[in-house]
């Protein structure tokens, strides 16, 4: 993927594969042995897309296939996944049948899925590769396979047509107001491949149990009748009961929540209104967040009923699971990603009010999953965090040589960003200043200790993008401390 990364980021145009090789730092065997897989992989994907010129050279950009696109196919194509839908498919198989079919090596199977096996235990799942099976909690099950089936193809499966999409459609319109999802295009689709997924491992005799810590949280009413469900899962009552009651559950799996004009917000706040410990989580935050994290910010969740439906999703799993379980916020590189002033103070925050209240009787439950809602409750409530109180602008003045030339570029990008505010320096107002941007640092004044950046137009510091990042750096230091009233200056150090 490296390789077809830096392809794809070439000056349109004709290379030779030493060149690629060269900028790479490549072996020009290797180079070429990836080219050629590569060429075939293409042809794959799609007949008309080609790589080689009739030089035998590669031609950049590659026509028809994006990099999202030969990512999803090398996934698809791995021996996990496929190993997955073996398992979904046939479950009484093992893996030296799956070998056997798919002419692989079983050594090679092996190596391939300790990465799978190793994922799948931190939830309490075995997975046992020789058996190329899952043992475990059976909803976690089918909530792991739900999202690495999800995360690579959308359940375009061929194996996941066991339903019409009509007669379940109508099914699940009767239960729109238990599955929100259900009057979403793209929730649909999800909801039609954990149906698939579910009818799959019932077919192989995988069921789920109740659990009594259901009725802490669900609607007493429900729109669906509990027969309802009986042409797609043909099992016992008290089997069906416990599907019922699961797929109840899953409404709450993840924070489906994204403005407050969603018209489903009405039906969960209607579930919130009542009385259970949840709330009572819930009522703590926001007097914590009032009086910690935003002083004087008053009735965060009442405000922002977005944010209360989704903080109630994710309290209502780790009720239900108070462990670490299977999410696609696990699999998403993004969150993975460095993180922001304000989600570092943020977390700070969030993580006090968590240690402090899982030692209160009756949460101690939360000591298990603790870590995965502070980080939940962080990424939820970040936006409204940053967009609150952000009126201050970063007051910035350069010092720099009086010539156009030199002025004309930086002045113009600084006046761009929105958050910042350019005003001219002068000596007698640099208390005024939050920060300088200097062509040098022997042109600062004596003492100084503002933090500066240094954009040196003699040499090849001149990197927008660094100096844009460390504006927006000091911008959130700045509001983080106006909002809290706390008067503290930035330390005084020089950025680059």
């Amino acid at each position: 993927m490296a390789l077809f990364y830096h392809l794809e980021r070439l000056p349109e145009g004709d290379y030779t594969i030493k060149s690629i090789s060269d900028e790479l730092g490549y072996v020009y065997s290797t180079t070429q042995v990836l080219l050629n897989e590569m060429a075939a992989d293409c042809s794959m994907i799609n007949k008309e897309a080609v790589l080689f010129t009739p030089q035998k050279q590669v031609r950049c950009p590659l026509n028809g296939i994006a990099y999202d696109r030969y990512f999803a196919f090398l996934v698809h194509q791995g021996v996990p996944y496929q190993c997955l839908l073996y398992l979904l498919e046939h479950p009484q198989n093992d893996l030296q049948t799956f070998c056997h079919s798919h002419y692989v090596s079983i050594a090679s199977c092996m190596r391939h899925l300790q990465p799978l096996a190793e994922y799948t235990q931190q939830f309490g799942i075995t997975f046992n590769r020789s058996q190329l099976s899952m043992k475990g909690d059976e909803r976690l099950i089918r909530i792991t396979l739900f999202n690495l089936v999800w995360a690579v193809s959308k359940g375009s499966e061929p194996l996941f047509q066991h339903f019409q999409s009509g007669e379940l459609t109508t099914t699940l319109a009767t239960l729109s107001q238990e599955i929100p999802l259900g009057r979403d295009y793209v929730g649909t689709k999800e909801i039609h491949l954990f149906v698939e997924i579910t009818y799959l491992r019932i077919k192989h005799g995988f069921y789920v149990e109740d659990d009594p810590r259901y009725d802490a949280i669900f609607s007493k009413e429900s729109q669906l009748p509990l027969d309802a469900l009986e042409q797609f899962f043909p099992v016992s009552k008290d089997q069906l009961y416990a599907e019922y009651r699961f797929l109840q559950f899953m409404q709450y799996y993840a924070p489906t929540y994204i403005g407050n004009d969603d018209p489903r917000l009405p039906m969960i706040q209607q579930y919130l209104a009542e009385k259970n410990p949840l709330s009572t989580i819930l009522l703590s935050f926001e007097s914590f967040w009032e009086k910690t994290v935003i002083r004087g910010d008053t009735a965060i969740l009442k405000k922002n009923p977005d944010i209360h439906g989704n903080l109630h999703n994710v309290l209502v799993c780790y009720y239900i699971f108070p462990q670490k379980i299977p999410t696609l916020f696990n699999l998403l590189v993004y969150f993975q990603q460095s993180t922001s002033i304000h989600y570092e103070y943020l977390h700070q925050q969030i993580t006090r009010f968590f240690t402090r209240f899982s030692k209160r009787s009756g949460f101690e439950w939360l000591q298990g999953c603790q870590s995965c809602l502070i980080d939940l409750f962080t990424w939820l409530t970040l936006a409204y965090f940053e967009s609150t109180g952000q009126q201050q602008p970063l007051i910035v003045s350069l010092i720099m040589e009086s010539n156009q030339l030199f002025r004309q570029g930086i002045t113009q990008r600084l006046n761009d960003l929105s958050f910042v505010k350019l005003v001219p320096f002068s000596i007698h107002d640099v208390a005024e200043y939050d920060f300088l941007v200097c062509s040098s640092a022997l042109l600062l004044p004596k003492d100084n200790s503002l933090p500066y950046f240094v954009f040196n137009f003699f040499s090849k510091n001149t990197d927008y993008t660094a100096l844009y990042r460390t504006l927006r750096k000091q911008h959130q230091r700045k509001n983080i401390s106006y909002r809290l009233q706390t008067g503290r200056p930035a330390s005084a150090k020089k950025i680059d």
